[in-house]
């Protein structure tokens, strides 16, 4: 999440092998005889997907920049169009392929809100919607899933222009997008 950390972190996902539900608590994860991490794990049952945090993984680097910019629109300058676009790139320095998942959380508009639009252009390549879980609704996720090479490099982008009545201003300011990271 990019977002938030410019850390990307390991998990470890397999199917549950037992013929009964694996119970939530923590767990000590071990590579031959070396002690990875403990990490917590959720209740899963029978043949569910299970998956491990395995904590930071250095040798993945993510940077995240930002560009904003405002403009007026309309007859005397009626509307505001608060302009983002957004650049990440993952890079490897693993020494094989790695499944990247990069996760972004969009502005959405409430239903009750008539004078705000959100339109969003130019995401290359493309995105999905990313839900989180039923009882933890992520709104306005996105995520992209990709294999990434030994040494290679991915880079994603994505714009988005928020428009308001150009008297208003947004809850907790019109910049929605931190400074370069």
């Amino acid at each position: 999440v990019p977002r938030e950390s410019r850390q990307a972190v390991r998990v470890a996902s397999m199917r549950n092998p037992l013929k009964m539900p694996v119970l939530a608590g923590p767990a000590d994860v071990y590579l031959d005889d070396e002690f990875l991490v403990t990490s917590q794990i959720e209740t899963v049952p029978e043949g569910g997907r299970l998956a491990i945090g395995l904590g930071v993984e250095e040798r993945l680097k993510v940077a995240r920049n930002s560009v904003y910019s405002e403009s007026s629109h309309g007859l005397l300058g009626g509307s505001l169009s608060l302009e983002h676009a957004v650049d990440v790139e993952v890079t490897s320095c693993l020494d094989s392929p790695a499944s990247v998942e990069v996760r972004e959380r969009m502005p959405i508009v409430e239903e009750d809100e008539r004078d705000v639009d959100i339109e969003v252009s130019g995401v290359s390549p493309g995105w999905e919607n990313f839900h989180q879980s039923k009882d933890r609704d992520l709104k306005g996720g996105k995520r992209w899933r990709f294999t990434l090479q030994p040494g290679g490099t991915e880079k994603l982008h994505y714009a988005y222009s928020i428009r308001i009545d150009s008297r208003n201003e947004l809850v907790g300011g019109n910049r929605r997008e931190r400074g370069n990271s």
